[in-house]
């Protein structure tokens, strides 16, 4: 279960994508607390300290995607 509620994004991208990316290009955003990764199906979580820190993501989510380096 999150803590706070809905504070977790799911990213469905690249097998290539890396956590040092994610995490660089979240934390521009929300203060990125823990990232799990499954390489093998090109799933990620992205957990935030807070929710309204998930909304903000969500919300910017076409610009962090396209940062470069992340080739989602």
């Amino acid at each position: 279960m999150d803590e706070p509620p809905c504070s977790r994004i799911l990213i469905i991208g690249s097998k290539t994508l890396t956590e040092k990316e994610l995490r660089e290009a979240f934390s521009e955003y929300s203060k990125v607390e823990k990232v799990n990764v499954k390489w093998e199906k090109g799933i990620y979580y992205v957990r935030f300290s807070k929710t309204s820190e998930a909304a903000e993501a969500l919300e910017n989510l076409d610009d962090i995607m396209s940062t470069p380096g992340v080739d989602a």
